[in-house]
C-alpha cells in the first residue's frame, strides 16, 4: 500500500489523510483482536473516536519485523528485569529484523506493535 501525496506517514505503521487515521498492522488478525486493540491504542492516544481510525493488514516488509517473538526466547523469567536480561532481550532485535520476522503468534503482537 503505498501513501497518496496527500497522505502524512508519521511511522510505517500509522497514516493520517483527509479521510482519517489509517494504521498498517504487521500482524494477521487470527483471532486474538490484535486489529482492533491496535486501533484502540491509536484512537485513545491521537484522542478521536474508534470509527475514525481503518485498519490495513501491513505488505511484507523488514519494517514490520517482530522482535517481540524472539524476546520470548531468552532464557530469562518475564520478571527479570536485569540488565543482562534486557540487554539479551532487546539483542533479539537484531536478528528479527535482519530476518524480516514479520510473525504472529506467541501472544507477541499487541506488546510488539
Amino acid at each position: 500500500m503505498l501513501a497518496e501525496a496527500d497522505t502524512v506517514a508519521l511511522t510505517p505503521y500509522v497514516m493520517i489523510d483527509a479521510s482519517g487515521v489509517t494504521i498498517i498492522a504487521p500482524r494477521a488478525e487470527m483471532g486474538q483482536g490484535v486489529h482492533t486493540t491496535l486501533a484502540a491504542l491509536v484512537a485513545e492516544e491521537m484522542e478521536i473516536p474508534l470509527d475514525q481510525v481503518t485498519v490495513h493488514h501491513g505488505p511484507a516488509s523488514h519494517a514490520y519485523f517482530n522482535g517481540a517473538i524472539l524476546e520470548e526466547g531468552v532464557p530469562f523469567a518475564p520478571t527479570d528485569h536485569s540488565w543482562i536480561a534486557g540487554t539479551m532481550r532487546g539483542a533479539m532485535h537484531i536478528p528479527a529484523k535482519f530476518l524480516g520476522f514479520q510473525i504472529t503468534g506467541g501472544s507477541s503482537s499487541t506488546p510488539d506493535a
